[in-house]
Parts: C-alpha cells; structure tokens; sequence
C-alpha cells in the first residue's frame, strides 16, 4: 500500500485563464458564496487575501461531512498558480504532506484549464497487527468474577442489557473449555454480533475468546480477547484485559475502540457482582 504519491488531473473552463487564476489567487473570501455547497467559510489568519505566504483556514463540506483545512498560500504570477500547502485539518490527522496545485493555462482565445495536481504521504504505515493491553480494578474477590465470566454467560442480558441482548451457546456446555457462542451486543449505538470460540485456564482465572465469525471477523483475521482475573487484597481484585489483532487488509482500522467496549463489560458488570 503505497505511503506516498501525487494525482493529476485537468478541468476544462469557460473564460480566460487570468479571470480563473484571480478568483484563486485573490478572492476566496467570495467563494463561499459562489459554491455554498462545498465551501461554507474561508479565514485568512496571517497576511492578506492575496498576498504569497498567507495562512487560511478552509471550512467545506465533503462526502457529506463538515471539515476544516488550514494551509499557507504560494503565489506564482508568472505560472499562473496557486499552491495551498497543508497545515492542520482533518486531513492532516492522516497525512505528514497535503499540498494541492492549482495551475491555469489558457487553451483558446475564450477558454482554458484548470491543471491540479495532490501530492500527499502518510504520516506512518498503519499496524496490520497489535496487541492492547489494560487493566481494570474490581470490588471483590477474583474467583467471584471469574465465576461469572466463565459460568454464567447467560445472566449478561437481565445484568448488562445495555451492552448484551443475547448469549447463544452452539457447541459445548456454558463452562466448558472448547464451548462455542455466540454474542448479541450493542456498541457505539449499532447491533453487532461475535461468535468465538473459547478456552478456559481455572489455575490462572483466565478466560479466552477466540473469535469466529461476526461484525469485527470483517475486517479482522485474528481478534482473541483474554480476561486474566487478579486477586490483589482479601476483597479487591482486578482484570486484566488483552486484545489481540490481525487486520485482513492494511487499510482497516485498528479496533481500537473495541478495548473501550471491553473495558466497559468489566465495569459494569462488576458493578452487578458487587451487588449480588
């Protein structure tokens, strides 16, 4: 997957070169009224509307959502072109080099181009592996939690119902080492589902969820969640959690926000433990 690169492209335009080139160069504070639609404001911060060197922000709208890009502006009378050289912005979250050239050259006596050429790279190749790993401190001892996260699943939906809907077990016993299910839950406010495979370690308290199938095996090849229960004074304990990853292609997002879901499960369903 490629970190860097430049696209190129031109676009055919009614009027002289130097009319479209003044526009770019010198009047961007009259585009928003010009194309509403995609541009809603442009700020200057340093300098003047068409001075070399000015800072802007651009605030637009693309693909339906609401972004802002602040750039420096290059002026180039002699070619005719316009640079705006990324600052910050949404873009710029992703990318180390955002520049957009905007080149006007005349074509006939009535028209011309528009000549825009990207070039962008990437602030860092995305892991296409990873491991997280957190701990969350509990009220009670280790073997009580442990107990409900090996044993018994099916109470999560009356405990937990704003999180879990349903536990289906397919294969095996609700405690048994090798047992397969399947999870109906709630996250980030869709409806998802995760079947696994687990694997039981009673001598460390510790659960393992292989996953097989569901909303996360989409994007995922490998997602194991591991919860090691830790006993730390007579009526206190905690959990460990570790995610594991592997993602079926580079452009996919990390499951970052996975962790977060997990963390709350523990949570909140250490909260109803303690008050059993």
């Amino acid at each position: 997957m490629a970190t860097s690169g430049t696209y190129v492209t031109e676009v055919p335009l009614k009027g002289t070169m130097e009319k479209h080139y003044k526009r770019w160069r010198s009047e961007n504070h009259a585009i928003p009224e010009a194309i509403g639609h995609h541009i809603q404001n442009v700020t200057i911060h340093e300098g003047e509307w068409d001075s070399h060197g000015a800072i802007k922000t651009w605030d637009y709208t693309c693909d339906g959502k609401p972004e802002v890009l602040k750039e420096r502006t290059e002026i180039d009378d002699e070619k005719k072109t316009v640079t705006f050289r990324g600052l910050e912005g949404h873009f710029m979250e992703q990318l180390k080099v955002y520049d957009v050239i905007f080149e006007f050259i005349p074509k006939l006596e009535d028209g011309c181009v528009c000549k825009i050429t990207m070039i962008w790279e990437k602030h860092r190749k995305m892991a296409t592996s990873g491991t997280y790993v957190t701990e969350v401190p509990l009220k009670g001892a280790a073997e009580k939690h442990y107990k409900k996260w090996k044993s018994e699943n099916h109470i999560f939906p009356d405990a937990i119902g704003h999180h879990i809907k349903n536990v289906t077990v397919h294969e095996g016993e609700s405690d048994s080492h090798g047992s397969i299910r399947s999870w109906n839950y709630t996250w980030d406010g869709k409806e998802e589902v995760f079947k696994e495979k687990r694997e039981v370690d009673d001598e460390n308290l510790t659960l393992a969820l292989r996953g097989l199938e569901g909303h996360v095996m989409e994007q995922l090849k490998v997602f194991d969640v591991i919860y090691q229960f830790i006993p730390k004074t007579e009526d206190t304990s905690s959990c460990k959690i570790t995610i594991i990853w592997e993602k079926r292609k580079d452009e996919y997002p990390e499951p970052s926000t996975y962790m977060k879901f997990n963390k709350s499960l523990i949570v909140d369903m250490g909260h109803h433990a303690s008050k059993a």
